[in-house]
């Protein structure tokens, strides 16, 4: 798949989804994920987007980004499916799926060339997905990587607000989500790629719709960032902190969890959790700043209670001087280059030991 053909830094985003149509003589799909359905359909909540199809993403570098993805709808190539071991599993939200970059830009390619770089096996699978948090994490590794007799290493990437959503609000689907809350709860997603496929090609004239309405505007920052920022600036915080405050329910959902997560893996699996900062930790709120901060102490404190590795990359940021300028862009969600390149040196010194 050729990564390299455009880099459109002026192309309009419906201009560069006719070249990519052209080139590549198949349907160019927006990314599609869990949140953009707007009705959970025979109970089938899918994780995954669209399988073995051209995603054209977002534009965050002075480029829009585009990827296939694998038969289940994720980023990687389809032989790693074929392996009986992994090296590394990935999971993540955004920042580990589409990040709006290409090829060795994305911080999964970086992992990857830090290991061939010390001759280490990069069998590594990513079932990293938009909006993903905590629980939909631990149900993508439920439902789709009891396949692999072993796995070395999990990365459970992680932030403020992931560790929270889909616990505190209820709706018909957070509501599915919380079934996975039960340890036997399995809805054999790897076996229903077809009616998923369905089911998002059902809302793509919608998310379209929303595409071009935000990116028509202005084409480079996203709904929730000027959702937060303005709540921030008219001050209306109040139910902000509320929806993100761990409260014991919470806790123990998220617990819960964590003893889920020690009854699927192998016995000698290593579980790292890396702690990717919010960018709104950064902000001049500083309500916010100060709920985020008390949320990572909790969230360290149970996970370490499992004798679980964690690396908290805002200490890196903090050790670095490494703030705001981490993001791609003034009003971009996602890391930058450098970021990308800070972040899979500590994880790979870290989980590896390595120079």
């Amino acid at each position: 798949f050729d990564t390299k053909y455009f880099n459109y830094n002026n192309e309009k985003r419906v201009d560069l989804e006719s070249h990519l149509n052209e080139k590549f003589d198949e349907k160019i799909y927006p990314p599609i994920f869990w949140f953009d359905i707007k009705n959970i359909e025979k109970n089938i909540f899918p994780f995954g987007t669209i399988s073995d199809s051209i995603i054209l993403s977002c534009n965050e570098n002075n480029y829009y980004s585009y990827f296939k993805t694998d038969k289940y709808g994720f980023r990687n190539e389809n032989k790693i499916w074929n392996e009986k071991k992994l090296d590394i599993l990935i999971v993540g939200d955004s920042q580990l799926f589409n990040d709006c970059s290409m090829g060795d830009e994305h911080i999964v390619s970086k992992i990857k060339n830090h290991l061939n770089h010390f001759q280490k096996k990069n069998n590594i699978l990513n079932l990293s997905h938009g909006g993903a948090s905590f629980l939909t994490q631990y149900a993508s590794i439920k439902e789709y990587a009891q396949q692999f007799k072993k796995i070395n290493n999990i990365l459970f990437f992680l932030n403020e607000k992931s560790l929270i959503t889909n616990y505190k609000s209820h709706n018909l689907k957070t509501d599915v989500i919380l079934n996975y809350l039960n340890p036997y709860y399995l809805r054999n997603l790897n076996r229903k790629q077809k009616e998923i496929n369905l089911i998002y090609k059902k809302n793509i004239s919608y998310k379209k719709y929303i595409i071009n309405k935000t990116y028509n505007f202005i084409n480079f920052i996203s709904l929730s960032n000027i959702r937060n920022n303005l709540i921030v600036f008219f001050k209306k915080d109040k139910k902000f902190l509320i929806n993100n405050e761990l409260n014991e329910n919470t806790k123990y959902n998220i617990e819960k969890t964590i003893k889920n997560l020690s009854l699927i893996i192998k016995k000698d699996t290593k579980v790292h959790f890396v702690f990717l900062p919010n960018r709104m930790r950064y902000g001049s709120n500083k309500n916010i700043v100060k709920q985020f901060l008390k949320n990572q102490k909790i969230i360290k404190s149970i996970i370490k209670s499992y004798s679980f590795n964690y690396i908290d990359i805002s200490d890196i940021f903090k050790e670095n001087n490494f703030y705001k300028d981490a993001y791609s862009n003034y009003y971009g969600l996602h890391y930058n280059d450098k970021a990308k390149d800070l972040i899979s040196n500590v994880i790979m010194r870290d989980i590896y030991k390595l120079n």
